[in-house]
């Protein structure tokens, strides 16, 4: 039988390419910005007894930690987005709470016997212990092994449009040995471009940034001889670029190193005893993921201490009457107004880079929604490839964090790949043009061509140490063009642990752009999905970003 793509997609297919397509209508319909299309909803505003009694509920509900070492944490926005109006929801009988979590397996809870004991769901715990009238609900869309780049690219669309609060967590798997340390890193554009594309597609939303750490050490040679230990350097993280990014778009950030890089290795010891009673292996399994206990202190801790401060600022005027006493100012009107218009509006992206891509649709496929795309032989199946799940995600049960995808270690087995790249183009034109009457977009891309960006994904995988590295072809072979590409994984540090990567090329846009991925090498890739993602090929640059982009600056 003749290789043809399959006609007929599962239900559940459908249901997660739900939140794409109403994107796409809304943004081609809608005749203002995509950062607008889903206006600010009114929320009715709580009594001064009301305020007063859910600001003394709120703090006597017990976090877990000192509060010397939790406030360390905090670094609050100097004008936070929406946590106002996520007071008032809380704080309002019978109100339906949602909160959605981005990251990798610290948010997953990776290594915990109850992933649902991660560090978003404590906090949610914890909020709905101060908040008990109101209804809480998380939506975990975290995945083990992933950076920035596929909640930037896809999941940010699987974000409910009526979201109460976003939880962010992106520097261990992205930042690392100084690749973030620059406005045009492009893993600081994806985390803008996240953001960005977050407050389009819930723009009630208040957004919360968990900084997690990498609390490491180092072998080290000495002057004379002999070795010392040294822990991971304070400065290996993203959180700094990160919190420059945050404060732009009122994002409050939680920095798990700040809170504990002096408590975690063996001479901070007897302090941490003293602080929280615990030693280090009671609260991280290794350098990286939080114990049960640990997740404790990172969300019902750290996390919440941070929230219960915007919030208990928000309740406090609330109590006082400042927004009745506001009401007659024509001055005090004028900036309440202000303050509600940059809730939803978004101002010029800070990144040269963020900006090529700011507010242009993406499309996605990945997951089991993933399979529909592939053509297919008899029964489905495509010979030399096999539909898997990584041995990372079995057994969990979080909404996002299923990691599957074709597998192969057969050289030369190619597999094909048939998908629409015309039309996350037109989308993006469509996007672009409404744009252009938008007073916020302040780096000028009239007349810029749009271009089409195409990331192919593979999947981190167990090998052992004498395993080789898993590589594939990728090439466009019928309809559309792009150059061909090395599908490449790495192994860190001789582990048995097959990282996962992401693969850019430019394509053509078509209505049947047909893509080749042919193993290559002895060692399995996996394949985990595409997505294609719109981007000006000019964007207006002054000098100084000329230069940051010149030397990575």
């Amino acid at each position: 039988m003749a290789a043809k793509p399959r006609q007929q997609r599962p239900q559940i297919q459908l249901l997660l390419l739900l939140p794409l397509l109403l994107l796409c209508l809304a943004t081609i319909s809608s005749s203002s910005s995509a950062a607008t299309a889903v206006e600010p909803q009114p929320t009715t505003p709580l009594t001064a007894a009301a305020a007063q009694k859910a600001l003394e509920r709120m703090m006597a509900a017990k976090l877990y930690g000192p509060e010397e070492v939790l406030k360390l944490a905090a670094k609050p926005s100097p004008a936070p987005r929406n946590y106002k109006t996520l007071a008032q929801r809380l704080s309002s009988p019978g109100e339906k709470v949602k909160v959605v979590a981005f990251g990798g397996s610290v948010t997953a809870g990776y290594g915990l016997n109850d992933r649902r004991q991660n560090w978003a769901q404590q906090l949610t715990n914890w909020l709905a212990a101060a908040f008990p009238e109101a209804q809480l609900r998380l939506s975990n869309l975290a995945r083990d092994g992933t950076t920035i780049a596929m909640a930037e690219s896809c999941w940010y669309q699987y974000t409910p449009q009526d979201a109460d609060l976003i939880l962010i967590d992106f520097n261990l798997n992205s930042c690392s040995y100084s690749t973030c340390r620059s406005v045009v890193a492009p893993q600081i554009a994806a985390y803008e471009n996240l953001i960005r594309r977050l407050i389009s597609q819930a723009p009630n939303a208040a957004l919360l940034s968990f900084e997690a750490f990498a609390f490491g050490s180092y072998n080290v040679n000495v002057a004379g001889g002999g070795t010392a230990t040294m822990p991971m350097p304070y400065y290996n993280s993203g959180e700094d670029m990160h919190a420059m990014v945050a404060a732009r778009y009122g994002v409050p950030l939680v920095s798990a190193r700040d809170a504990l890089y002096d408590l975690l290795w063996q001479e901070g010891a007897v302090q941490l005893n003293a602080a929280l009673g615990v030693s280090r292996s009671s609260l991280l399994q290794d350098n990286k993921h939080p114990t049960h206990l640990g997740s404790r202190l990172y969300g019902r801790g750290l996390a919440a201490f941070a929230v219960r401060q915007l919030l208990s600022k928000e309740l406090q005027e609330m109590a006082a009457g400042v927004g009745d006493q506001a009401a007659g100012s024509p001055l005090l009107q004028a900036l309440q107004q202000q303050q509600q218009q940059q809730g939803y509006e978004l101002p010029a992206a800070i990144s040269p880079l963020a900006a090529q891509y700011a507010d242009l649709p993406t499309f996605c496929a990945e997951g089991e929604a993933f399979q529909s795309y592939v053509i297919t032989g008899e029964n489905n199946t495509v010979d030399g490839w096999e539909w898997l799940e990584s041995s990372f995600s079995r057994g969990c049960d979080l909404g996002n964090c299923r990691v599957v995808g074709y597998s192969s270690a057969t050289e030369g087995k190619p597999l094909q790949i048939q998908i629409n790249t015309a039309k996350p183009a037109a989308a993006a034109a469509a996007a672009a043009a409404a744009d252009l009457a938008s007073s916020r977009r302040r780096r000028s891309t009239a007349g810029s061509p749009i271009r089409l960006n195409l990331l192919v994904f593979t999947g981190a995988r167990r090998i052992s140490r004498d395993q080789n590295v898993g590589q594939g072809r990728l090439e466009c072979v019928a309809s559309c063009s792009c150059w061909p590409a090395t599908l490449g994984a790495f192994r860190e540090n001789s582990t048995e642990v097959q990282k996962s990567g992401i693969t850019s090329v430019q394509v053509t846009a078509h209505p049947e752009c047909t893509l080749q991925v042919t193993a290559a090498g002895s060692g399995w890739v996996q394949l985990l999905g595409v997505a294609v993602v719109p981007f000006f090929s000019n964007v207006a640059l002054t000098s100084v970003d000329s230069t940051a982009m010149e030397m990575g600056l």
